[in-house]
């Protein structure tokens, strides 16, 4: 039943957040386009999916539902807390055995990236010794993710990018979470990064993001936009074994 709420809701918040022919929002104001995935009102580099260089409605259906498992949208960690308190453990929560994945949080680079001969990446070392996140390339859409295994969303802040970039303020407020497994900051604004700190469970699917398409034959295109990207305008630092 939670599940079911929860996706109903986060589909009703993504419907409010797009913009139709002919409405114009509220006080005859500019309506916000659905590309605009962080509402706002700028053409946000990571906002134009398909890398054309343009902002138009080719950016907006693969942003659907690619940030965030749909089994953990809203307030998940509070409510996975409450229902924690009263011996409760809902699909999507971590499981009443689950316990935290452990190692060092590590700045992911190229230097801690392996080939998955599958035009991807692992973290960390080969599997089974790889870390929580991935970069996967899916050839059915011609795009590329970065997958954290298991992960959601416990707390998103919007910090400023130079305290993000110089001062490593993202990785420190998941450093100071014992149950924090990443953190990853992406550009909000020219000023502003979006911080995530990311939780564990063993109940859900993952965290995704799209980072890059093929959109000239080469199928490992799209996971070097990706990289291309990483340490700028997508920052992760993730649990290594």
């Amino acid at each position: 039943m939670l599940k079911r709420v929860l996706l109903v809701a986060s589909v009703l918040s993504l419907l409010v957040g797009c913009r139709f022919d002919g409405d114009n929002g509220a006080n005859g104001s500019a309506g916000i386009t659905c590309w605009d995935s962080n509402m706002n009102g700028v053409n946000d580099p990571d906002e134009d999916v398909n890398v054309d260089g343009t902002y138009d409605t080719r950016d907006c259906s693969p942003q659907v539902s690619t940030l965030q498992s749909q089994d953990a949208v809203l307030n998940h960690q509070h409510i996975c807390e409450t229902f924690a308190e009263l011996g409760k453990y809902p699909e999507g929560c971590p499981s009443s055995t689950h316990t935290t994945p452990t190692g060092t949080l590590t700045k992911i680079t190229t230097g801690v990236l392996f080939d998955d001969s599958e035009h991807g990446y692992t973290s960390c070392n080969y599997p089974p010794n790889n870390g929580l996140l991935s970069l996967e390339y899916r050839p059915e859409t011609k795009y590329a993710y970065w997958v954290l295994k298991g992960g959601y969303t416990a707390e998103r802040v919007l910090m400023a990018k130079a305290d993000i970039i110089n001062n490593n303020a993202c990785r420190a407020s998941c450093e100071a979470d014992s149950r924090c497994v990443a953190a990853y900051a992406r550009t909000f604004t020219n000023e502003a990064m979006d911080c995530f700190t990311l939780y564990h469970s063993d109940t859900i699917n993952s965290f995704e993001y799209i980072c890059g398409i093929n959109q000239f034959g080469d199928p490992d295109e799209a996971r070097e936009l990706c990289i291309a990207g990483l340490g700028t305008n997508s920052i992760w630092d993730a649990v290594c074994p």
